[in-house]
């Protein structure tokens, strides 16, 4: 690769940029060159590609270092890419047209947490789209799982390609801080499945703790958006590596004292 063309790439402002420079080097080179054959030389769909190039999707980090060894890269202009894509993920909110904003009535649709265990479970590496190994793997009654599909379908968080679903969306926003009903059902539910893990599962595979405060109250505004920190910054590394089993975390601050 010519020097000048490594210079511009690393100036790009987003690993689509980087990714729509390569695209064009080679579809230069020959111009049968499709979308949907450098999707394949990436090990990823052409519609994935497509969302990557357009800033519709982002990629993990685990992601972004598979492509940058498939590109071809070498291994410094390999971290520049991984670092470009992280950089990208923490200064961007990621509110575009593929971002769903719900509201309380849409949330509604899939409060039950077992929605968003779907689109979890569908990361992991080995994910089936059939309902009854969803099911099992969740479990969950396999009708409750097709209804969740369905739900997660027509709100446009998967897409039906025949006989598999495909995670269409992924970022979203969700009602916080809004007294509801709907929403306190929610976390009685995590917060159920939390407990029902105390007997069912492994204290290996589990974290369970707490501690009691005394505490300044004026102080709760800006706990919340330390909460909101760690939550993302956990997620951040669980996430990372080989993507095998769906967890759930719940964070609580709770007043005791009346």
């Amino acid at each position: 690769m010519p020097k000048d063309m490594q210079y511009k790439r690393l100036l790009m402002n987003t690993p689509g940029e980087f990714l729509k420079s390569v695209y064009a080097e080679r579809k230069n080179k020959n111009q049968r060159y499709s979308l949907r054959a450098f999707a394949a030389s990436l090990g990823i769909s052409s519609g994935r590609l497509s969302d990557i190039l357009n800033g519709r999707q982002r990629m993990s980090p685990r992601s972004a270092r598979a492509i940058a060894v498939k590109l071809g890269l070498a291994p410094e202009q390999q971290t520049n890419f991984i670092n470009l894509n992280e950089n990208y993920n923490e200064n961007t909110r990621y509110i575009g047209e593929e971002t769903i904003a719900l509201d309380l009535h849409q949330f509604a649709l899939i409060a039950d947490p077992l929605h968003f265990y779907i689109l979890s479970y569908l990361k992991t590496d080995s994910a089936s789209s059939e309902p009854s190994v969803i099911a099992r793997r969740l479990n969950y009654s396999i009708a409750e799982v097709k209804s969740a599909l369905e739900s997660l379908e027509a709100l446009g968080f998967l897409n039906r390609r025949g006989d598999r679903f495909y995670i269409r969306a992924v970022s979203m926003t969700t009602p916080s801080d809004i007294p509801s009903q709907i929403i306190r059902d929610t976390h009685k539910k995590r917060l159920g499945r939390a407990v029902q893990s105390l007997s069912d599962v492994a204290v290996e595979e589990r974290d369970v703790t707490s501690m009691t405060m005394a505490i300044d109250v004026k102080k709760i505004p800006e706990a919340k958006k330390l909460i909101r920190q760690f939550r993302r910054k956990m997620s951040k590394f669980l996430e990372e590596g080989e993507a095998s089993e769906v967890y759930d975390l719940n964070i609580q601050l709770v007043k005791i004292s009346r």
